[in-house]
């Protein structure tokens, strides 16, 4: 919060769960969405943030390992420390290139939409090539 007030952003931070079309609205208009760690490291508000059009800021997105490659900084994501510490700084360079910002964004949500519903998720090669590597261990 005190980036946002240092740098004069408009700033939504939410703590708690609130109206749903409210949320949806607003992800529709922001650039960065901050989606720190909950109860583990992926969220469901990462894919909706990126399919909203937004573009996910999140903490220690290079030791994360996903299917979808949703965290790959500087390619799909914005990664600040884990701690916060490098919080403002991160999001003051994100802001002040919007041209890579959107490049960044198109990237994000062309993956995510591969992965957007359980038919193409099923169908999608990175998850057809694991499953065909655990079923290759389980008939060894």
């Amino acid at each position: 919060n005190a980036a946002c007030v240092q740098h004069g952003w408009k700033c939504h931070i939410a703590t708690k769960r609130g109206d749903k079309s409210a949320y949806k609205k607003t992800l529709t208009k922001v650039k960065l969405f901050l989606s720190p760690f909950g109860f583990g490291e992926w969220s469901l508000k990462d894919e909706e943030a990126i399919l909203s059009g937004a573009v996910l800021v999140k903490p220690g997105a290079s030791l994360l390992e996903s299917l979808i490659p949703l965290y790959q900084p500087g390619q799909t994501c914005v990664e600040a420390r884990p701690d916060g510490e490098d919080l403002g700084e991160v999001l003051a360079g994100a802001l002040a290139n919007l041209t890579v910002l959107e490049e960044i964004q198109a990237r994000a949500h062309g993956a995510a939409r591969g992965f957007a519903d359980y038919g193409k998720a099923a169908k999608h090669p990175a998850v057809l090539s694991v499953w065909a590597d655990i079923a290759s261990r389980l008939l060894r």
